[in-house]
């Protein structure tokens, strides 16, 4: 007989042995990983970071605490495989059936709608109060909180004080010209304005977090089935990153909230939905560029441009043509299109208006004013030596961006094979338009950084790509 014959079906082989053998190995694993890490310390604390002696960054090197948590890691591969085969004919066969009647009934699926949101914002509340202990851990979460203030107050600014005084009131987040105010658009200081007059600004933060979990479900839905929406809200509801930023103040999960309704009012509109969908999807559009105007672009500028050519032309194939020929369409679509132009329009407006009352220029933003202020750098997108003897180049664009990806790929579980799905799913055919809008943000967010001089994910975490999620 075969001497291996008893590998010949995964059942068998799994079968052979008894839950508690693999719960056992499980846990094992487990308890390697966190003592292991607990042994060496905090793998997370920033680098140094500095000019070496060629006037060339030096940031980017993992340290041996990251090199340890990534390596020790790959134990929960075979740690979670070992519990899910413990647990395969009980909590496993549970869970699965429970999803299954779930997604059949519209009642459970509301109340499962539900859960994950509160659940979410309590989670994250958690967080920020017991681990961030409810205060801000950046400046930029104090100028947002600054600007809102005032904003509050009924201005737009503070005078300055006179010289010389007035150099006492300096900061790199704010600008001091004569008056003071934050350098980051007004958009996430008005998000925050509702909270900050209650006496709790991280209140619209968890009301972000709540409300995107909402959305992200609603879109998934929309684009394939409710199984979908209710898997991409788990999983974001999973993500520490989503977690642990939702709970500072930064102006980020905010961002997120109105990219994903921007998203699902699109689809909506591009099927033909109700006047008030197409005239929220712009206003969620303007909103998200008020708040972070570059991540707006990068984020839903495919989407955008879709829905341009979509509503304004139609796409016909002739026989044998091996692209559509567009007609025009805008007949058939004016009160969307309208709804449209005067939502994002009017905001756009708004947002040129903010520029001219504090800064006397249609085009001259709060970060141009702080930028040719007391800052050391002009602009933070090119080729330069910027802040702190940070040297930008070509070549350490490119530096930043292999760092990012491999630092990214650690933290997303520190998988080597973590982004080998992205690879699969780029060799398949067929696909879907949708799915394309999904991806073509990722790979413009990271070139449009290859121009930024800060280093990123090497230095301040995955924050520039949050919106990603």
């Amino acid at each position: 007989q075969d001497p291996f014959h008893y590998v010949d079906d995964s059942r068998t082989l799994t079968a052979a042995f008894s839950p508690s053998f693999f719960l056992l190995w499980g846990l094992v694993l487990f308890a390697f990983f966190f003592a292991v890490n607990a042994f060496v310390g905090d793998f997370a604390r920033m680098a140094a970071y500095g000019i070496n002696d060629e006037h060339r960054n030096w940031i980017f090197q993992l340290t041996k605490k990251q090199i340890v948590f990534a390596v020790t890691l790959l134990a929960l591969v075979p740690a979670a495989g070992f519990i899910g085969f413990a647990t395969r004919e009980t909590a496993g066969a549970r869970l699965f059936n429970y999803a299954v009647s779930t997604m059949q009934d519209r009642a459970k699926r509301r109340r499962l709608l539900l859960a994950m949101c509160v659940g979410g914002v309590v989670v994250i509340g958690t967080i920020a109060n017991l681990v961030l202990e409810n205060t801000a851990i950046s400046d930029d979460e104090r100028a947002y909180v600054f600007q809102s203030r005032i904003l509050a107050s009924g201005h737009l600014t503070l005078p300055s004080l006179d010289e010389p005084y007035r150099k006492f009131e300096d900061n790199v987040f704010l600008v001091n010209n004569g008056r003071r105010y934050a350098q980051y658009p007004f958009g996430h200081s008005l998000f925050l304005l509702p909270g900050v007059i209650a006496g709790y600004p991280r209140l619209m933060i968890f009301l972000a977090a709540g409300l995107t979990l909402f959305g992200l479900v609603l879109l998934g839905k929309e684009l394939d089935s409710p199984a979908t929406g209710y898997l991409a809200g788990a999983l974001v509801l999973l993500s520490p990153m989503f977690l642990t930023m939702s709970a500072t103040l930064l102006s980020h999960p905010a961002c997120l909230l109105f990219l994903t309704w921007f998203g699902y009012f699109m689809v909506r509109t591009l099927r033909g939905g109700r006047l008030w969908e197409a005239l929220a999807c712009g206003l969620c559009f303007g909103a998200a560029f008020h708040i972070r105007s570059a991540t707006a672009i990068l984020v839903a500028g495919p989407a955008a441009f879709v829905l341009a050519a979509r509503m304004l032309f139609d796409w016909r194939r002739d026989d044998g043509a091996k692209l559509p020929r567009p007609s025009l369409a805008i007949g058939k679509n004016i009160l969307p299109v309208l709804a449209l132009a005067l939502s994002v329009g009017g905001l756009l407006a708004l947002y040129l208006a903010f520029n001219y009352w504090v800064n006397g220029s249609l085009t001259r933003t709060n970060y141009h004013a702080a930028w040719q202020g007391n800052t050391p750098f002009t602009a933070p997108f090119g080729f330069f030596k910027g802040a702190w003897n940070i040297v930008h180049t070509p070549d350490q664009g490119w530096t930043n961006l292999f760092n990012n990806l491999l630092k990214l790929n650690i933290w997303s579980l520190g998988w080597p094979i973590s982004f080998l799905p992205v690879l699969a799913w780029l060799a398949i055919r067929g696909k879907r338009t949708w799915e394309w809008l999904i991806f073509a943000p990722i790979p413009l967010t990271f070139a449009a950084y290859l121009f930024y001089f800060w280093p990123g994910i090497s230095d301040t975490g995955p924050v520039l790509y949050y919106e990603l999620l």
